[in-house]
């Protein structure tokens, strides 16, 4: 139970002490009107007024707090929307990225390959250059290479 509801409960409890108290006939006048009741109606009566004026005045701020908790409920539907939207982007840059950074592996891989057979390339290239002139300086000076 709140306080709230605690305070509410022992003020009617009071109330219906001092009602209970004060059972005497009174008069009330207003404008012309004249009416006999009994003076513990007169004061549950002002008390239920007052407790139903404050109740009005409460209600304009009420409204405005639920208009304002649904406009917040909206915002944060949208927004749990965006989120997830941009969760997904996430997801599938992050997959991107993966995809991306394998094929750099590869490319890089295949780079290296590359890289290799060309230095195998150059070693065949100089080789055959060391062989070339070793057998150019066993030739004979005077030989052309070709019969006439």
């Amino acid at each position: 139970m709140s306080w709230a509801w605690l305070v509410w409960f022992v003020a009617a409890v009071l109330l219906a002490l001092v009602a209970g108290q004060n059972t005497d006939l009174v008069v009330i006048r207003f404008l012309g009107w004249e009416v006999r009741t009994y003076q513990a109606v007169v004061m549950v009566g002002a008390a239920a007024a007052g407790v139903v004026l404050t109740a009005l005045s409460a209600l304009p701020q009420r409204v405005r707090a639920y208009l304002r908790s649904s406009d917040l409920q909206s915002q944060v539907r949208k927004l749990g929307e965006e989120k997830q939207a941009l969760d997904d982007r996430l997801r599938k840059a992050e997959e991107e990225a993966r995809t991306l950074a394998e094929r750099l592996k590869q490319a890089e891989e295949r780079a290296k390959q590359a890289e290799d057979r060309g230095n195998q390339l150059a070693e065949s290239l100089r080789r055959a250059e060391e062989q070339v002139r070793r057998l150019s300086g066993q030739m004979p000076q005077g030989s052309t290479g070709s019969t006439g």
